[in-house]
Parts: C-alpha cells; structure tokens; sequence
C-alpha cells in the first residue's frame, strides 16, 4: 500500500528551530556565540598562552643556568690559578705572578684578583678591573683557595667575576629564541585561519542554508557541496534525505517485497554467516600468533634499551675520573713548560726543580688513580654488559652485582628530586642468571621513578633492601614512598601491555617481563604490596641457586 508522490509533497512540514532555554550568564556572556569566532578564541588562547608560559619558564631558567655556569667557571679559575701561584708565591716573584693574574683578568669576565703572602699582610698581587656601568650593576661572584707549597698555607687567591656577561649572553639567546617563535606562532595563526575558512567556516555556511531550505520545504534546489571530506559526506547525505522525502513510501513497498525475498533465502544466509565466522576464526588467530611475535620483540627491545641505559650510566661514571687525569695532564705539561723556558733562560733553581718534581710525582700517582678506576669502572661494564645482553649463568657476589646496576641507575636519579638507597648484606653469594636479575631490579627502579612520582618533591626515595631468609633463600625488596596503586591498578599491574602512562612512553611490559624472569629463569616469587597513596613494595624471593644444572666451580 503506497502512496503518490503528490501525497508526499502534501505532507506538512513547517520548519522548526529550537530555542535555547537559557541566555548565557556572567562570563560565558563574553564568550563568541559562532562557531567562527569560539575557533579563532581557541586557536588565539591554545598559542599564545603556552609561548608565554614557556617564555617566562625560559627566562627564568636562562638566570639560573648563566649563574651555575659562572659557578663552575670561578671555581675552576681559582683551582687553577692557585695550582699556577704556587712557586711564583713561593719565590716571591711578584712581576711573574702579577703577569699571570693580568692575563687573567684580561676577559671580561673578572673583575678583581686579590693574592696575599703569609709573610706579608699587604696583598701580594691585586689587580681590579676599572669600574663601569655594567659591572657596578652587575652581581658579583667571589671564591678563595689557600695557596699551599709541601702541605703548608703560603697564601690565599681571592678571585670575584661578574655575572653581567654571562646573563647578557643569556639574555640575547632568549629574545632571538623569542623573536623565533612569535614569527611561527604568527604565521602559524595566519595559515591555520585560512584552512579553517575554506574547510570549516564556509562549507559550515553551506550546509546551514541548505538546511534552512529543507525546512521551508524548498525541495527543488539540489544540495551540492563539492567537498571529500566529512562536509562534502554531509552534503550528500542532507541531499539523499531530500530525495528519501520524495520516495519514502515507494520505497517501503519495495522493501516489502526485499522482506519476503529475504525470508525465502534466511537458510542460504545462516550458512553464509556460518562459513564467515571460520574465517574470521582463523584470521583472530593468526592476528594472535602476530600479537604474541610482537610481544617477543618488545621484550628484546626492553632488553637492548637497558644495554642503552647501561651504557649511559658507565660513559657518566667515567667522566670523573678521565677528567682528573685530563686536569692533572694539562697541569703537568704547563710545569714542564716553566721547567724548558727557565732552562732555557738560565734561572732554573734547585727549589723550583725541587717543587717541579714533586709536583710531577704527585700529578704521575693521581692520574695512575684516575686512570685505574676508570679501567675498574671499563671492567664491571664488560661483565654487566655481558650478563645483560645473555643469560649465561655463573657464580656471583650479590652485592658487587647489584653495584654494577646501580651505576647505570644513579645517572637517571642524579638529575632529579629522587634518592636511590641500597642495603645489601655483604657475603651473598648466587648462582644463577645476574644479567635476567639485574635487568628485574632496572625495571623495578625505573618503574617508581616513571610512575610513583608524578609530583617532583625533595623526599621522594625509591630503597632497595636484601637479605637472607634462610640457608637457601635470598629476599630482595624494592619499596618506594610515592603515589602507591588502586586495587583495580593492583591487579592488572603484572597483566601485559597494561600501563597507567598509555601515550606517555608507557609500554605495559615492564612488570610482565619482571614477572616472567623471576617466576621463570630465576625460580622465585614477586608479590605487590601497595595501598592508594601510600607507595608500592614489591618483595622477590628467590633460590640462592636458580633451577636448573649448577655451575661447575674450575
């Protein structure tokens, strides 16, 4: 039973337009009632208020950089100047010293150098840069050194710099850094309007007409929005409503008849259904094969990116020590210098080449220090490197393994407000997998750090705690003070690919893979105890001996 298409167009169809059922009040009056305008506010707001927020971030840390810098640079030209003062102070060679510290003050940067003698209260050296502008606004930095010869005070250095160079410097970086980003925040504004009104607000300015057209029953007028994308799908779905109007019932006689077709063909259909099902069966299961492939290489990258954390940590520790030698080595090649020049000059004295070789026995036994705990250092990265990237088994010291760890831990709480605390009893020995082990008490350390602690504050730890339970049992705790867990959280923290940080460098797979090592490799059992707000503890007990055949002592 259908009807004419004259019937349809007869059909009433006053256009109805709903009102908002309240004004908008207090400050949302200011806000733009179009969708133009409510863009362009957001766009305005989303820009401008970051940059400026990064600007006075920027600034203030550029303050607080430039003085740490002049910091470290006063405190190594006091260390170095007293080291050059030492035999010209000894020798009283006033026009010597009084040369080297005028070299000195020759950069900008020092304002006054003040060297006094033990035998003399007037000053020794002292030599000030002339007074200006710049420098009497500027703030001032000072630091001393007792000049010592054998162990004994002979004088004192009293160096002071200026900060105004260094904040100059600071300061020009910041304003071209900022005129930088106003340029691509303006031009940023510009094209981003000019894709929205060709994209947005007009193609929005269409469909509105021609949805006033449809309620004032001007069918005639095709709607055409020649778009692909989401307006251009709304065109074509507004003009397949204007011709749905016109068809309606037509079309329900035709869908009468596709009813009775469909009725006669449910069996056909049913199996179709049936054999589509298998297939998608057998498609979920190579997508789990897939699923379970990309597991495997996840947890290899886990394991190349704690070698890389490794790394860090040894390349961090061994800057100390190369770095003293480097310090030491360039000292010593300035004394041989002095040595040549005043060999060369005839003034060589028995007290100059006395201090010269004890200067030089001292410097030869600093940097064979130095360089001997760099090698210790290259020695345990050799044998961690080795247990983290295999799963050989051997005999180890629990406790000089779990230093090794730390060392590539330590540079990752250095530079922030956390405390890494360890209480290992000496004397445990193990047999079993360090690197598997090593590479559980990596993820634990990490884990607090990336998850417990979403507010930097000063007294935030994260404490690693060992000891034994039995002949043959070792505990380990790893326990921190931070945010703790729900239950809810509680219970998938061990599922994979479970994480609180989903899009924020969380993978999931951290807890799973400590986890499957410990309960695996190790021959142990983990348990979590945590409350919400009250910090995390996760308790490993583990076999003094992992399962499996022993090592076989030579």
């Amino acid at each position: 039973m259908s009807r004419s298409l004259s019937d349809i167009r007869s059909v009433n169809m006053s256009p109805h337009r709903p009102t908002s059922s309240a004004s908008p009040q207090g400050f949302f009056r200011l806000l733009p009632r179009t969708v133009r305008g409510a863009a362009i506010l957001a766009l305005v707001l989303g820009l401008a208020i970051p940059s400026l927020l990064a600007y006075f971030i920027e600034q203030r840390l550029s303050v607080q950089a430039a003085r740490h810098e002049i910091r470290l640079d006063l405190r190594n030209a006091v260390e170095t100047l007293a080291l050059s003062m030492r035999p010209l102070l000894w020798e009283l060679s006033r026009e010597n010293a009084e040369a080297v510290a005028q070299a000195t003050l020759n950069d900008e940067r020092y304002v006054s150098i003040t060297i006094t003698s033990g035998l003399d209260a007037q000053p020794f050296v002292k030599l000030e840069r002339p007074a200006n502008a710049e420098n009497a606004a500027a703030e001032l930095a000072s630091d001393e050194r007792d000049v010592l010869h054998e162990g004994k005070v002979i004088g004192k250095l009293v160096v002071t710099m200026s900060t105004a160079p260094y904040l100059a410097a600071s300061q020009r970086a910041l304003r071209w850094n900022t005129l930088r980003v106003a340029v691509m925040l303006i031009c940023s504004i510009g094209l981003i309007l000019l894709v929205l009104q060709r994209r947005l607000f007009a193609p929005l300015q269409q469909l509105t007409q021609a949805t006033n057209r449809i309620a004032n029953k001007q069918f005639a007028t095709p709607i055409q929005l020649p778009l692909d994308d989401e307006f251009g799908d709304a065109g074509a779905a507004m003009e397949q409503m204007r011709l749905a109007l016109l068809e309606t019932f037509d079309a329900l006689g035709e869908k009468n008849r596709e009813l009775a077709d469909h009725a006669g063909h449910l069996e056909q259909r049913v199996t179709e259904r049936t054999l589509a099902l298998s297939h998608a069966n057998v498609e979920l299961q190579g997508a789990l094969q897939q699923l379970q492939t990309a597991q495997d290489s996840l947890v290899e990258s886990e394991k190349l990116a704690s070698l890389g954390r490794l790394v860090a940590g040894v390349a961090h520790e061994l800057n100390t020590p190369i770095g003293n030698a480097m310090t030491v080595a360039s000292t010593l090649e300035e004394h041989y210098r002095s040595l040549l020049t005043a060999m060369e000059a005839g003034t060589l004295k028995r007290s100059t080449m006395q201090e010269l070789l004890n200067s030089t026995r001292d410097g030869q036994q600093l940097v064979y220090r130095n360089l001997a705990r760099a090698a210790e250092i290259i020695q345990h990265f050799k044998q961690l490197a080795i247990d983290q990237t295999s799963e050989m088994r051997r005999k180890f010291d629990l406790a000089e393994m779990l230093e090794e760890v730390l060392i590539t831990l330590r540079p990752h709480f250095r530079h922030s407000h956390l405390q890494l605390e360890i209480d290992v009893a000496p004397g445990i020995l193990m047999d079993g997998f360090p690197g598997p082990l090593g590479q559980v008490v990596t993820n634990l350390a990490l884990n607090a750090a990336f998850h417990a602690f979403p507010h930097p504050e000063a007294n935030h730890r994260v404490h690693l705690k060992v000891s034994l339970t039995g002949p043959q049992q070792v505990l380990l705790c790893v326990m921190d003070n931070g945010i703790g867990m729900t239950e809810d959280v509680r219970k998938h923290a061990f599922d994979p690919f479970f994480t609180t940080k989903l899009g924020q460098g969380g993978s999931g797979l951290g807890l799973h893979i400590v986890r499957n090592i410990v309960t695996g490799l190790l021959g142990g059992q983990i348990e979590l105890l945590t409350e919400d707000g009250k910090g995390c503890e996760f308790r490993i007990t583990l076999p003094l001996c992992a399962p499996g055949q022993e090592v076989v002592a030579p």
